[in-house]
């Protein structure tokens, strides 16, 4: 396993050690009764963070392709379907992380089964009013979040040949990017930043909080997968413009600490949280090779300062550590590994003690 790997393993098991009173296994070694499992599911209604561990436990699996890796993301991802009442709503992003990843990894059909369901669930009785909530930074970003269930949405279409998913996706991403980035609803300095007639200077981006920081890294990250389903100009402008920020800042200056935009970089870049910038490594991952926007020295810059930052904040009630961020890292990394072919070798074995029925389910769809 290479280094990167071992040092995000190394500090998800150090995550696991800050929070003793969940009695989550410490490694896929470790004996793991029923009792943990039965903790964890009485944690899972007042800590929300926790519907994502057995995601993460699913990435470590892609990661390492461990039989007893798998072993146990199935015996958690079966606890935490079993804590869901019928009535209980996943939202998109869940439904992705939950069952579409770990269909992706292992081609299971009984993943896919419970990801249609939910999603179809979660459509039915989902109000459009809760959607595009604009009012404060949390309603902003948790409006924007839905640009993180759009990938479900577009594999749905796909899959069933039914327009109304991806239809779905296109209308509600359409609405919260045009709300938030292309019009000056609020003096706010981030509402409109898209359609300003010159790129934002250094001076003007220190301005804004890191909230607004993260919520450009999630239309980055959200505009890739619309661009890559839709092709759109609109989208590929939005992806440039942000690349362009965020290329401002962690681009290194000949004057390398000395100048006073040097000085403005780095106060800027201590606002960008962990998950922000681990959105930004997988926007420039997610864009097509030959794309003029992709920036190999930006993306290992932020990628690096990343791995610092496991290595060397403190973890303990530390609000950026989090069991999705940790999901959204091991993504990262694991599209890296993707690139090798060693993520599809695991799919494809997987495959062969899973095989789907459905003429729907073509070889390349099953491994995706």
């Amino acid at each position: 396993m290479a280094a990167a790997e071992k040092q995000i393993l190394a500090s998800y098991e150090k995550y696991i050690r800050s929070l003793p009173d969940l009695g989550l296994p410490l490694s896929s070694a470790e004996k793991n009764d029923n009792k943990n499992k039965s903790e964890f599911v009485k944690l899972l209604a007042s800590n929300q963070d926790l519907h994502y561990f057995p995601s993460t436990l699913w990435q470590i699996y892609a990661l390492n392709g461990e039989p007893n890796s798998k072993r146990l993301a199935e015996e958690y991802s079966k606890a935490f379907n079993s804590s869901l009442f019928p009535t209980e709503l996943l939202n998109g992003e869940l439904i992705h992380n939950s069952f579409l990843t770990p269909f992706e990894i292992t081609g299971d059909r009984k993943y896919y089964t419970l990801a249609m369901e939910s999603l179809s669930d979660y459509i039915s009785y989902s109000e459009e009013a809760a959607m595009y909530d604009i009012s404060s930074e949390n309603a902003r970003n948790n409006s924007l979040e839905l640009l993180l269930e759009n990938q479900l949405l577009f594999f749905a279409s796909r899959m069933t040949g039914d327009p109304i998913f991806r239809d779905r996706a296109l209308m509600q991403s359409d609405k919260v990017l045009k709300e938030i980035f292309h019009s000056r609803n609020s003096p706010e300095l981030l509402f409109g930043i898209l359609n300003w007639e010159n790129m934002p200077v250094l001076s003007e981006i220190e301005q804004l909080s890191s909230s607004d920081l993260y919520s450009l890294t999630l239309c980055m990250y959200g505009s890739t997968i619309l661009f890559n389903e839709k092709g759109s100009d609109r989208y590929y402008n939005s992806i440039e413009r942000i690349a362009k920020i965020f290329s401002e800042v962690y681009a290194e200056s000949p004057e390398a600490g000395k100048s006073n935009s040097a000085f403005v970089k780095r106060r800027i870049k201590e606002k960008i949280g962990l998950l922000s910038r681990i959105m930004l490594c997988l926007s420039f991952a997610n864009l097509p090779e030959d794309s003029d926007l992709v920036k190999y020295d930006i993306c290992e810059s932020i990628f690096l300062s990343v791995m610092e930052s496991l290595e060397t904040e403190s973890i303990s009630n530390n609000p950026q550590y989090s069991f999705r961020m940790y999901f959204y890292l091991m993504e990262y990394v694991k599209q890296l590994q993707q690139n090798t072919g060693m993520i599809r070798k695991i799919a494809v074995n997987e495959l062969r003690h899973h095989p789907l029925s459905d003429e729907q389910f073509s070889d390349e769809e099953q491994v995706k």
